[in-house]
């Protein structure tokens, strides 16, 4: 009776059944592939959905929805070209195509000079559609996995940081996609000269359109940082008052090199929202920085102020 419980309890020791403070080194490595391999899963899961699923309306009873529908895998392989554009429209083909007309102006074409441009750029458009999705779970693996690094306090903050970490970052994709890329390509294309074509490669469109739009969305991460180093006590709020105009001028460097018109225009739209940020995240880490915010009272005698 003795022998059966016990081979009833007996199971196989992983590196997750080690308390924290014994695992090795390789260990810890394991326990990071293994959370890797799961936050990864659901990415891999939405980018293949995004290429044999696409969107379709669809009535039930007197209400219309638009639901996932999957592409037929099957086709008349004596028509190769029916056959391709068959297989082809998918949910990643429909956002390209919604892009294009969201994004470009109306006089703009849109052209492939490679027979695998296609293919490229509807399995890029899946891999960032995947990687948006699919990224809370990866964070919520990632958030696991250092859990037990963490003190109680810093892991409320931890927790506190993920809503509006990823609304800034949607908000500055949003905010990217809906103005200011739609004004980038009129303004940019608005130099070609009159009866000349205006053209543009589907690569370049879907390369220039997804770092735009993830540059700009890393971007209004600025206040989370800046609160964060406050909240550590890595950085005096202080800090951030004292060197704004170092701070702008990085800003305005970073606009720069993600607006590519040499104008400057688009730049100081991208710039402009940035340094109010910047403000932001100065005025929150004044809230939260755990030695009081630094005051005039507080700086050495004889250390003026800037």
């Amino acid at each position: 009776m003795v022998r059966s419980n016990r081979a009833v309890t007996q199971r196989t020791t992983t590196s997750e059944d080690v308390p924290e403070e014994q695992m090795t080194f390789l260990g810890h490595l394991d326990a990071l592939r293994h959370a890797l391999v799961r936050g990864s899963i659901p990415i891999i899961l939405i980018i293949g959905l995004a290429l044999i699923v696409r969107l379709q309306p669809v009535m039930i009873g007197e209400m219309g929805l638009i639901l996932p529908v999957p592409i037929p895998l099957t086709c008349d392989l004596n028509d190769p070209a029916a056959c391709g554009s068959q297989m082809g429209d998918n949910v990643a083909n429909q956002l390209i195509a919604q892009a294009q007309q969201d994004l470009l102006p109306a006089d703009v074409e849109m052209v492939t000079i490679s027979p695998v441009d296609g293919v490229l750029a509807q399995v890029c458009v899946a891999g960032f559609v995947g990687l948006v999705l699919g990224m809370p779970f990866l964070v919520y693996q990632l958030g696991r996995f250092l859990s037990p690094a963490l003190r109680p306090r810093e892991r409320k903050v931890a927790y506190a940081t993920i809503v509006p970490a990823s609304s800034l970052f949607l908000g500055g994709a949003l905010f990217a996609y809906r103005w200011l890329l739609p004004f980038t390509y009129a303004f940019l294309y608005g130099y070609v000269p009159t009866g000349t074509r205006s053209l543009i490669t589907l690569p370049s469109f879907i390369e220039f359109t997804v770092l735009f739009i993830v540059a700009f969305g890393l971007s209004f991460e600025l206040p989370v940082i800046m609160a964060l180093l406050s909240y550590s006590g890595l950085v005096d709020p202080d800090l951030y008052r004292r060197g704004w105009r170092f701070a702008v001028i990085a800003i305005f460097i970073f606009a720069a090199v993600i607006t590519p018109d040499a104008s400057g225009v688009t730049m100081f739209i991208v710039a402009a929202p940035m340094v109010a940020l910047y403000v932001v995240g100065w005025l929150v880490g004044r809230r939260v920085y755990p030695h009081g915010s630094s005051t005039s009272a507080e700086r050495p005698r004889g250390v003026d102020a800037p």
